[in-house]
């Protein structure tokens, strides 16, 4: 099924590049695209629950420093990179956009394949649930109908 999407994709640029069809899709990619992006900056609220350990090794690591310092320091790095505000929107080639982040950890955070238990837990959510929220929203389909109506005055 891989190789059918990709030759009727390759199909569709070819004759959406001749006829300049991509113009009136990119209004609703980027307005999908953009839906995505607002669920993926969102963060989830405080855990009203303990969040558990996501191994032995860390549990032993952080009751260390609470006995050590009396509280737990986080050592490994002063500050958050921002995962939320750090996700943007790029063109890349002809009706394609690209989302993305440059944050080091996000792939532990949002990424459906790789999220660990805890960000689980605690609400975070998966770049394909994003997605799936978005075209459950309808976001594309109505851009694109208010493309066509103002390309053919009469509406869809």
């Amino acid at each position: 099924m891989n190789k059918d999407w990709e030759r009727l994709k390759r199909d569709l640029q070819k004759i959406a590049s001749k006829q300049g069809f991509y113009k009136y899709f990119e209004v609703p990619v980027w307005a999908y695209a953009e839906e995505v992006r607002a669920n993926l900056k969102e963060y989830p609220e405080r855990p009203s629950h303990p969040v558990p350990f996501e191994s032995d090794k860390q549990r032993k690591y952080i009751w260390a420093m609470i006995n050590k310092y009396g509280f737990y320091v986080r050592t490994y790095y002063p500050t958050s990179q921002n995962l939320g505000k750090s996700w943007a929107i790029a063109k890349e080639g002809l009706g394609q956009l690209v989302l993305g982040t440059r944050v080091t950890y996000a792939p532990y955070v949002q990424s459906a394949e790789r999220q660990i238990a805890m960000h689980r837990k605690t609400g975070w959510i998966t770049d394909e649930k994003a997605v799936e929220l978005a075209r459950k929203k309808g976001v594309f389909e109505k851009a694109l109908k208010q493309v066509f109506a103002s390309v053919f005055k009469g509406g869809v």
